[in-house]
């Protein structure tokens, strides 16, 4: 089994700012709902976690409201996404995972022909992981 967790340090540097723009526009009589408001959106995305077994890859972000999981028989390959060019960092797809991850990605083609982005702390180790749980499910089949 295979686990890493990525912290996103941004939602912490966003949501201080968030409450510091909301305390001091709406004075102190709102302090506390702002506060809850704002440790809510900190609790849903300050992390995103990707677990990796023989059967499946399963990730989850913040506090496991938003979980997605994909079978290892599914997965036609897996690549590393180490360094990606300037004209593609605002696109919505790569900018959603430079929220949790800065640019260390890994890509997971699927046998129906999608990809998904997963952000981690060691790409090439959970590449390298996924490949090998790959290569045992295919063996295992034939």
């Amino acid at each position: 089994m295979f686990k890493t967790v990525k912290i996103c340090w941004l939602s912490f540097v966003l949501a201080s700012f968030l409450f510091l723009f909301l305390s001091l526009n709406f004075g102190r009589q709102f302090l506390l709902p702002i506060s809850v408001f704002t440790f809510s959106l900190l609790l849903l995305f300050f992390r995103f976690t990707v677990i990796v077994d023989e059967e499946w890859i399963e990730y989850s972000i913040g506090i496991g409201i938003v979980i997605g999981r994909y079978a290892i028989t599914d997965v036609a390959n897996c690549k590393v996404m180490d360094n990606l060019p300037p004209n593609k960092w605002f696109r919505h797809r790569y900018f959603k995972s430079f929220l949790f991850s800065g640019f260390n990605l890994i890509e997971l083609h699927l046998k129906n022909g999608e990809s998904h982005l997963l952000p981690t702390n060691a790409p090439h180790s959970l590449s390298r992981f996924i490949s090998e749980m790959c290569r045992k499910s295919s063996t295992i089949k034939a």
